[in-house]
Formats: C-alpha cells, sequence, structure tokens
C-alpha cells in the first residue's frame, strides 16, 4: 500500500500526502558541433517540435476532429539558445528540465535532452593540454621554406617552416595549447608536416618539374640497403 501510495502521491517531510501528476513526455534533440565548440564550448539556437493535447478533442485519439485529423494531439515548433558547457564528449547528453512537451494531466513539462555528436573531420586533436595536426604543404613550401597561417582553438596561429623541410617534420610551438581550468597552465601546438603533391598538374607545371629533375639530380632512394639474411640448413 505504502508503495502504491508513494507511486500516486508525493509524501511530505510531514507524512502528509499530495496528488502527483504525471509530467509530459521527454524530448530528444541532436547536435552536430565541431571539435573546436567541443573544447571551448559554444551556444546555439535549435528548433524544438512540440507535441501538445489537441483542443478541439481534448486529446482523444481517432475523434473526428477538424483541427488535429484525429491524431488526438498538434504540433508545434520554437526556438531555444542552448549553451554548450566546454569539454563535452561524443554522446554526451545535456538535460534541460521542462523544456519537453506539457503534461496531459496537469503535471510539469517533460524535459529536452540534447545529444552531443562531434564532427571527426577536423584536423584538430587534443590530447590533454596539447594540441595537435596534420598540416598539409606544398613541396614549394618545403622546399624553399613558407610562413603558414593555422587555424586553432581560439585565434590563428603562424608556423614559420623553414627551407628543406622534410615530410613528416615536427614542430611545437611552446604555449599555443589549451589552458588547464584547474591549473592555469597552457600546453603546446604540435604540429606534424605533410607534403601534398598537387593533383591534375598543368603542362606548364609539369614541365617545370622535368626541368627540376634535370638540374637537381636527387636519388632519395639512395642509402637504401638490402640486409640479406643467412639461412642454416
Amino acid at each position: 500500500f505504502s508503495e502504491f501510495m508513494d507511486g500516486l502521491f508525493k509524501k511530505s517531510a510531514d507524512g502528509a500526502y499530495t496528488k502527483t501528476y504525471p509530467k509530459g513526455d521527454d524530448i530528444t534533440v541532436d547536435i552536430n558541433i565541431s571539435i573546436t565548440e567541443a573544447h571551448n564550448g559554444t551556444t546555439r539556437q535549435i528548433n524544438v517540435l512540440n507535441t501538445t493535447p489537441c483542443p478541439g478533442c481534448n486529446g482523444i485519439k481517432g475523434k473526428k476532429c477538424s483541427i488535429c485529423d484525429g491524431k488526438g494531439e498538434t504540433s508545434s515548433h520554437h526556438k531555444l539558445n542552448v549553451k554548450i558547457p566546454p569539454n563535452v564528449k561524443e554522446g554526451s547528453k545535456i538535460r534541460l528540465p521542462e523544456e519537453g512537451n506539457k503534461s496531459t494531466k496537469g503535471g510539469n513539462n517533460g524535459d529536452l535532452y540534447l545529444i552531443i555528436h562531434i564532427q571527426k573531420q577536423s584536423f584538430l586533436k587534443f590530447e590533454g593540454l596539447n594540441i595537435y595536426c596534420d598540416l598539409p604543404i606544398t613541396p614549394t613550401e618545403a622546399a624553399l621554406g613558407a610562413s603558414i597561417e593555422i587555424p586553432s582553438v581560439n585565434e590563428t596561429v603562424k608556423l614559420t617552416i623553414p627551407s628543406e623541410t622534410q615530410s613528416g617534420q615536427k614542430f611545437r610551438l611552446n604555449g599555443q595549447g589549451t589552458i588547464g581550468e584547474k591549473t592555469g597552465k597552457r600546453g603546446d601546438f604540435i604540429i606534424t608536416v605533410r607534403i601534398e603533391i598537387p593533383k591534375k598538374l598543368s603542362n606548364k607545371e609539369r614541365e617545370l618539374y622535368q626541368e627540376l629533375a634535370r638540374v637537381r639530380k636527387f636519388n632519395p632512394r639512395e642509402n637504401l640497403v638490402y640486409e640479406q639474411t643467412n639461412k642454416t640448413n
């Protein structure tokens, strides 16, 4: 009997029971954010679809009704600005109390749940306070050197690439990572460059590469050594 009463009524501190009403249905909304937004936090405007009991038929499904056409409910959209906190993870669930559907029986509104999905195409990766990225560069930039701007978490970071840079070479920018919330320390920005060969060379470009091959006799495989293993029977 006590469990039955607790299911229908709310018990106060003095032991008295007051009638409770079922709350409205919860709503779940999926939100896609970038990895930078996931790290820094962001604010998004979302369009929430709410359903309410039809006022024409009092929510009775199957009843002839010119408003809901027998569905027993009506739908409407409303816009809502939501804050996504910093350092959220893939699949995180954020609860917004009473932003869901209205109760059909006088209870509180349901809740709104935001399911976070982080876009994976970002070239930035986070490990602790450090930021890592693979940076594509052209053969010309690698050979002659260049100054490159890289979009980072809060600002654009400048990287000076020296001449004769090799593919896979790493550069560390001290103090250009993220800031620890508790320690106040800042990590580093670690960049690995990858030389990317252009596709669909024009005739002029092909001629220049051929001229470069004639001028510079370079064989990157000349120091490769084949190690033969002696096998004994």
